[in-house]
């Protein structure tokens, strides 16, 4: 009986948990990469 509330305590505490960590790090390029890939616009005309 033990490992089952062991294990249904762990499955609910993943379940829960708050860390997503697309939020932190996966964000996409930052601004030196746009600096350096960005699009020279010129006027048609």
């Amino acid at each position: 009986m033990n490992a089952i509330a062991t294990a249904w305590r762990n499955l609910i505490a993943r379940i829960r948990d708050p860390y997503r960590p697309e939020r932190h790090y996966m964000r996409g390029p930052g601004p030196k990469w746009h600096a350096k890939h960005a699009v020279q616009v010129t006027a048609a005309g």
